[in-house]
């Protein structure tokens, strides 16, 4: 059987929270847990 990958590729998916606003400033305004369908749309 032919593999339909035949090399991985390392990616890191991830989100920056609220909690992180002091770093993140902006990025993260809208990051609250009212706005959590949208990313789970």
């Amino acid at each position: 059987m032919d593999k339909v990958v035949r090399k991985g590729v390392k990616i890191d998916l991830h989100i920056h929270s609220i909690y992180s606003r002091n770093k993140d400033k902006d990025k993260v305004v809208n990051n609250t847990p009212e706005n959590l369908p949208v990313l789970v749309q």
